[in-house]
């Protein structure tokens, strides 16, 4: 076998992306910095860092808060390559959040200060995220930068890349089916976003199983404490009248007549009807 070459496992690691805690507190501590906008739009858009650097501002609609992927940049032996999307699907429209909206705009800002700035030395590329002289962000050095304002966030490490995936997370935590969210991602296709989101998604079943028992839970024990007993158990025998039922009636005289009807002593006077329209207060509790 060929050094360098490495066998795909059975089994790939599981994706585990920032938490929504850890994200907020990354995104204050970035928001001082430069490229601190670009960590935004990509985490609030699941962008490929490629895609993120080849955006241009011919892409972004901001009346419709939307962006289309059309190019990547990618560093080939040291030269910057302008590219094709990873696949068709990856060349699409990606709406934008307020979060991500406003981040555009404050860079929109900042490159309007830099380009004054720099004057006649300007290198307008046309790029949303560029140099402060408009030249291309070379994508190791962006890299680079996210990993230092993580450290000195005080988070956990995690790749560049798996802001995209933290993406996916919250949008699954916060119930968003899995293939919405692969056409979010722009994958060729929902198989993929299942393999390697399945177990986040799985998460978020788990979650939602804990939260229905947690509510059974608690309406059982609010019945099981109500002292009025009005979430009495309503499988409990009940008679066909709440209304007081005569000494006569309920003891028949032997050769009444036929057309009298007999009273049930199946049940102690004082129930109520066993309606079916009539939930019990334990039902009620859980509708």
């Amino acid at each position: 076998m060929a050094a360098g070459v490495r066998l795909p496992t059975a089994h790939s690691p599981e994706v585990q992306p920032w938490s929504a805690a850890e994200l907020a507190r990354f995104l204050d501590h970035a928001s001082a910095d430069r490229l601190g906008t670009l960590f935004e739009v990509v985490a609030a858009c699941g962008l490929r860092r490629g895609e993120a650097l080849g955006l241009r501002w011919a892409d972004v609609d901001l009346d419709s808060r939307v962006l289309h992927v059309r190019q990547t940049v990618t560093d080939v032996g040291g030269v910057l390559v302008f590219g094709a999307p990873k696949t068709a699907a990856s060349e699409a429209t990606v709406p934008l959040t307020d979060r991500a909206t406003g981040a555009i705009l404050e860079r929109q800002l900042q490159r309007d200060t830099e380009r004054e700035r720099w004057g006649e030395a300007y290198a307008d590329s046309g790029l949303v995220f560029a140099r402060e002289d408009g030249a291309v962000l070379r994508p190791e050095w962006v890299t680079k930068r996210f990993r230092q304002l993580a450290e000195a966030a005080g988070l956990r490490r995690i790749r560049l890349h798996d802001l995209r995936h933290g993406a996916a997370s919250l949008m699954l935590a916060a119930g968003v089916p899995l293939f919405v969210v692969s056409k979010m991602l722009r994958h060729s296709s929902t198989a993929i976003t299942s393999d390697t989101y399945g177990h986040l998604s799985q998460d978020t079943a788990r979650a939602a199983s804990d939260a229905i028992g947690a509510l059974l839970d608690a309406a059982f024990e609010a019945a099981a404490g109500d002292p009025s007993g009005a979430a009495r158990d309503h499988n409990a025998p009940t008679s066909a009248d709440s209304r007081p039922v005569d000494d006569d009636a309920a003891s028949p005289v032997v050769g009444e007549t036929a057309g009298r009807k007999p009273v049930s002593q199946s049940t102690p006077p004082g129930t109520r009807t066993p309606n079916p329209l009539i939930k019990s207060q334990l039902l009620c509790q859980l509708s």
